[in-house]
């Protein structure tokens, strides 16, 4: 299609679907019109397409003070107020620590673009990052009272064109254990790693997906949970001022959370959509419960000792979100969180 009459058709679309539904999200208006959200954002020009790499957008993630960050999958956001501390970078990967933490693949890191907008009496300017598939891999937010310089050396570098594409996205598939499976070997490989983080090398070396893991462990290493008692959990947790972790992801950016939250608050929408929010001054989560469909208890053994999560997983059997009792290399796992599950798992 001519790309002006491409860029003339999506606005015009998207101008008719906002009048509409005055209050949607981008990216539930990209869904509704059959296209990314990084196309949406260039060809009806709310975003500007940026001429950077990796490395420079999150060296300025860095340099640009107190922010919000948010991160989010199909089912879950995490968003955090504070600071890009500390990046160090490792070939094709960034760990960020500090107030705001996070783990980014930069293989997913392809498109970026500079993306400001009016909210209430705030005009709101943000650096946002996309994968080849044109879906958000995280996005962060100048807050008002930073200084822009770094922002705005950034955002003035514009990749000049009138044509953007994204690779079609992938199609959700179904995972598949192979009949002649090994699975005393992959359970007993699994009892016998020295650290948490050895169990994606695990995965690789079996050639075995997580969600499919979770089934050939279960009653070894896994077992469920159930689904609908997460709210009922993440509000004991507050209650009791349990630090947890928190982490969610998709393919180019994982965000963490490591603190007590505070305040847990349900919301369902006339549309269906049933969200359990953390709504804390510097930390909010919002996790779609509709959207789940598996959740279970994960045991991993570490030098300190048994590390036990809670992995969530939606429809398509994707990693939605992750809850573990607050840890530190060299410290146990608090048992108070073990137990807290227990209270669930046992009723």
């Amino acid at each position: 299609m001519n790309t002006t009459l491409q860029t003339q058709h999506l606005a015009e679309k998207y101008e008719a679907l906002i009048a509409k539904n005055p209050n949607l999200r981008i990216r539930d208006a990209a869904d509704a019109l059959g296209c990314s959200e990084a196309e949406l954002l260039f060809y009806t020009g709310q975003g500007k397409l940026l001429d950077t790499t990796p490395t420079a957008c999150i060296q300025t993630f860095e340099k640009m003070g107190h922010v919000m960050s948010l991160t989010r999958n199909q089912s879950c956001v995490l968003e955090h107020k504070g600071t890009f501390k500390k990046v160090d970078i490792h070939g094709q990967v960034a760990t960020v620590i500090g107030s705001i933490e996070t783990r980014a693949f930069f293989h997913g890191w392809i498109h970026f673009f500079a993306v400001e907008f009016a909210k209430g009496n705030r005009q709101m300017r943000s650096i946002q990052v996309f994968d080849r598939f044109g879906d958000a891999v995280t996005k962060v937010y100048l807050l008002e009272d930073e200084n822009p310089e770094a922002y705005n050396l950034l955002t003035s570098q514009v990749k000049s064109t009138d044509h953007f594409t994204v690779e079609s996205g992938p199609e959700a598939t179904t995972e598949e254990i192979p009949s002649d499976f090994d699975k005393q070997s992959f359970v007993d490989s699994w009892k016998k790693i020295g650290d948490p983080h050895d169990f994606f090398g695990m995965l690789r070396t079996y050639n075995i997906g997580r969600y499919s893991a979770m089934k050939v462990a279960e009653g070894a290493c896994t077992y469920n949970f159930p689904t609908d008692a997460i709210p009922e959990l993440l509000k004991r947790v507050a209650a009791e001022s349990m630090p947890i972790m928190i982490f969610a992801g998709n393919r180019g950016n994982i965000q963490i959370h490591q603190d007590v939250i505070k305040q847990v608050v349900p919301l369902e929408q006339p549309n269906g959509k049933h969200w359990i929010n953390v709504m804390d001054s510097e930390f909010n989560m919002h996790l779609r419960m509709d959207l789940l469909r598996d959740s279970w208890v994960v045991y991993k053994p570490s030098a300190d000792g048994p590390v036990w999560s809670i992995e969530c997983y939606d429809e398509n059997q994707q990693l939605a979100v992750q809850f573990f009792g607050l840890r530190k290399p060299g410290i146990a796992q608090p048992t108070e969180w073990k137990a807290l599950i227990d209270t669930f798992s046992n009723s």
